[in-house]
């Protein structure tokens, strides 16, 4: 499953490959690095890990995740590398891949290429008619995919001396505490930048480093990075179209839309800000946790057998 590969040198840790433009105190650079510099914070109060791996897709937040957490590298001691998974989506993979090879072959940071047992297209072929009756969600399917690939990842070449790191921004966050509100899922409360893992049940650290940040500066320094030789994605997946999150940040949008206030922040970080505190001293309930009887990670299904084996039909 797992294929690695290594790069050669890329920039320098620390140093950043922007220049004078990084260091400009209210340079776009200098914005988003403050924050992933304060997620990296976060992370260091529990412990810094020996390890982080970046989980990349091709597009402008995880490539700008990977920079800034490579540029903090010989700053808090971790090593970087990075992971693609391989979904074998036609056109849409194989462009997406080739991005990301590029861009960690340029920033200097060894690529995992992970193919999970059975493509996307091939599990949607054989749960056709549950998809169609909406009983399965194509890409509800194709994030329990990632996460469980992620985290088996990560944790037996890591253990608990890695964390898996994400391209999440602020607007996804926003995203899925309303789909949680319209779901009625509260057991799955707010992990926030830094979510902690437990070693007894397999499951690694994880850390957003842009939690912070919204989409639209995101999309403001995506091309910063064209200028200096990296490239995104062009395509858009093709299976899409189910996607919810898309409808969430709308919403979000419209609410910012009634008060032009809103659009300087304070709706996402207040918002953001109150349910940190609402989760902070609230211990999380694990009692609904199993683990599976055929990979022995955890789940949450009455049978025993996690949702991944279920769909690789093991």
């Amino acid at each position: 499953m797992w294929d690695c590969g290594s790069h050669g040198p890329g920039s320098n840790p620390g140093g950043g490959i922007f220049g004078e433009e990084m260091n400009g105190k209210n340079s776009l650079p200098s914005y988003i690095k403050k924050r992933v510099r304060s997620v990296l914070y976060k992370l260091k109060k529990e412990r810094m890990p020996d390890y982080i791996t970046i989980a990349m897709s091709g597009g402008k937040d995880s490539l700008a995740a990977a920079y800034f957490l490579k540029d903090f590298e010989g700053v808090f001691g971790y090593t970087l590398e990075a992971f693609f998974i391989d979904l074998g989506i036609e056109g849409f993979s194989s462009e997406s891949k080739e991005v990301v090879k590029e861009a960690t072959e340029k920033l200097g940071i060894k690529l995992h290429i992970i193919k999970p047992e059975k493509s996307l297209p091939q599990i949607i072929e054989e749960n056709w008619e549950k998809i169609k009756m909406g009983q399965i969600k194509i890409c509800a399917t194709c994030g329990l995919i990632k996460r469980y690939i992620m985290n088996k990842f990560c944790w037996e070449n890591y253990g608990e001396k890695g964390v898996i790191a994400t391209g999440h921004n602020l607007d996804d966050e926003l995203a899925f505490m309303v789909s949680n509100i319209y779901g009625q899922n509260v057991g799955y409360g707010f992990k926030g930048s830094v979510a902690l893992g437990n070693s007894k049940e397999k499951l690694c650290s994880k850390i957003k480093p842009l939690a912070k940040v919204r989409e639209a500066k995101l999309e403001a320094f995506k091309d910063v990075l064209l200028k200096k030789g990296f490239r995104t994605t062009t395509k858009e997946c093709l299976l899409k179209d189910g996607n919810t999150q898309t409808k969430h940040k709308a919403f979000i949008h419209a609410i910012e839309e009634i008060s032009k206030k809103f659009k300087t922040n304070n709706f996402a970080t207040a918002t953001l800000h109150y349910i940190e505190k609402a989760h902070k001293n609230k211990e999380k309930d694990v009692s609904w946790r199993k683990t599976c009887k055929i990979c022995h990670y955890p789940t949450s299904s009455k049978d025993g057998i996690c949702s991944y084996c279920k769909l690789m039909r093991r």
